[in-house]
């Protein structure tokens, strides 16, 4: 007999709703509630209600909120309950929304629904599309304003927040919080402060929380030795991570791949090949099947070395298993493999099969390899192609901050004169021979520009103080960037309140056709004021050609 000949009509389409959330097929459950449609189910709260959760876990606000707007009209005694509230908070989360998850966590107090600790660990979910730390510890503290400091789901939630984000201070402030005024940590909770120590080689603060988890008489886990391994890895504790080795599999904990990719990475990364080698072949001899991962963690190893030949066979080899294809992050070891070697052919050849691999996409971090060793080399020309090819496939994108500035006047046009006066160039993840290529590649279009009648007058480009540091020469991006636009015959400021943008003035090109007209007449164009005193001015003779 057909299991759902026994249930209700309700039960039935219930179902459905699941199986089609879960299949992600969301357009097909609204339509079956959509209060437009006039369909059978519209005013069926408790069907709603779980279209609502399967919406939600794909991000459908709009139609969450439509939906629950709807339930608040059928009247009847059937207002909408922190269960609904709730879906449209997991509808934020989804998005990444955490702004959105408390305007519904004030509406619910505002009209006297119950908040429960479901609502804020969901809600804390919000920050972890963009690593938000402020937004999840915001978070935190409007649960513990409403009474819900019992929820160490939440707390490790956050926790995991300064993780992805790499702020361990953070991850160790929310930890003490939960000592003094929460709930008392749990295995996730410490496991998860691990991880944020671990990616930042904290060893020292990573093993005292393994010794606390020991001394409150629990056994760790595995993934807790392995992040204790790991931030000793990172920390260049090669020898306590050995002995930290040897004790797991003393107390009965049988290492994983993960873990021998770990102790691999460590050594590969001290250009130890003779350790690394060895544990690898150990890996094998106990069974277990090196992945992706594991392959990429020996390769780095090759790369510190200079052994690009060798990091191009091991690629190979990944090639023809189907349980460790290589990625991006393979390409890139073998392209910088070749480039630090000064081997520009071969990086290129790897370039163009990489871009041919199906499932493989360049980022910033390859086309930094191939162009820093062109550079190197003084091919000017085949900088510019290959930064050109960069940027028209998306890897590199300095231009984020344009269309931030872009976004915030088309919301609030009273912005356009804090925003307007020109291009905008973000040169954050680029080395120094790709910012070069970035601003020369913009001011020589802009120049261009100029002459065809272009009125921007000026470039502010985000250099950032950080040291890129090259094989024989340690410069910054900054003074790279400066040194070109001197170079280029242009001026440029440094404002004081913000040491790493330099704004370039552009010559005054001639007045674009459409305002010929209003020019006749009008007053001359004022001179430029002088530098303030918020800025650093180094001003250069222009070109001739270009005044």
């Amino acid at each position: 007999m057909d299991a759902n000949a026994e249930c209700t009509p309700a039960q039935q389409v219930t179902a459905q709703i699941k199986a089609l959330g879960e299949q992600g097929r969301w357009k097909e459950v609204f339509a079956l509630v959509d209060p437009s449609s006039g369909g059978e189910w519209q005013d069926r709260v408790a069907v709603i209600g779980v279209a609502m959760q399967a919406l939600g876990k794909h991000g459908r606000t709009e139609e969450v909120l439509g939906l629950l707007q709807h339930v608040k009209s059928l009247g009847r005694g059937n207002a909408p309950n922190a269960f609904h509230y709730n879906q449209l908070i997991q509808a934020h989360a989804t998005k990444g929304d955490p702004a959105g998850v408390m305007q519904v966590i004030d509406d619910m107090e505002a009209r006297g629904i119950a908040t429960s600790p479901y609502s804020f660990a969901i809600a804390i979910h919000s920050c972890r599309r963009d690593a938000d730390v402020k937004a999840a510890q915001r978070i935190l503290r409007r649960m513990r304003q409403s009474g819900h400091n019992s929820n160490t789901h939440a707390y490790s939630a956050a926790i995991d927040v300064c993780s992805r984000k790499g702020n361990a201070d953070a991850a160790l402030e929310i930890l003490q919080d939960m000592r003094t005024h929460g709930p008392q940590p749990n295995m996730v909770t410490y496991g998860t402060a691990m991880n944020a120590l671990a990616k930042t080689g904290r060893w020292q603060s990573a093993l005292a929380l393994f010794e606390e988890v020991k001394a409150a008489g629990l056994r760790p886990q595995r993934h807790m030795w392995s992040a204790l391994l790991n931030a000793l890895g990172r920390g260049g504790e090669l020898v306590l991570m050995m002995d930290v080795f040897e004790q797991m599999k003393a107390a009965g904990e049988p290492p994983s791949v993960v873990v021998y990719t770990t102790l691999i990475s460590a050594f590969a990364h001290k250009g130890d090949m003779e350790r690394s080698l060895a544990l690898w072949a150990e890996l094998k001899e106990k069974g277990l099947t090196p992945n992706t991962v594991s392959y990429n963690a020996l390769m780095k190893g090759l790369v510190v070395t200079r052994d690009p030949a060798g990091a191009a066979a091991l690629l190979e080899e990944m090639a023809a298993l189907p349980h460790a294809p290589p990625n991006v992050v393979s390409y890139n070891s073998v392209i910088m493999a070749y480039a630090v070697a000064g081997d520009v052919e071969s990086a290129l050849a790897w370039i163009e099969r990489a871009r041919a691999a199906p499932g493989v996409r360049l980022d910033v971090v390859s086309w930094n390899s191939v162009i820093h060793a062109v550079d190197a080399a003084g091919d000017a020309p085949r900088v510019r192609a290959l930064y050109g090819a960069a940027l028209a496939s998306g890897a590199i994108d300095p231009y984020a901050l344009q269309r931030r500035r872009a976004a915030a006047v088309a919301d609030d046009p009273a912005l356009a004169g804090r925003c307007d006066g020109g291009a905008a160039l973000d040169l954050h993840g680029l080395n120094v021979a790709a910012a070069k290529a970035a601003v020369r590649w913009e001011l020589e279009a802009a120049l261009e520009k100029l002459k065809k009648g272009s009125h921007h007058t000026r470039l502010d480009i985000i250099a950032g103080n950080a040291v890129r540091r090259g094989k024989a020469i340690e410069e910054t991006v900054k003074s790279a960037v400066t040194a070109l636009v001197t170079e280029m015959g242009l001026t440029y400021t440094v404002p004081r309140t913000n040491l790493g943008r330099i704004i370039v003035q552009l010559p005054e090109g001639p007045a674009p056709p459409h305002a010929a007209k209003e020019a006749r007449g009008a007053r001359p164009p004022p001179q430029r004021a002088p530098a303030s005193a918020d800025e650093h001015t180094r001003t250069v003779v222009q070109r001739p050609e270009l005044a």
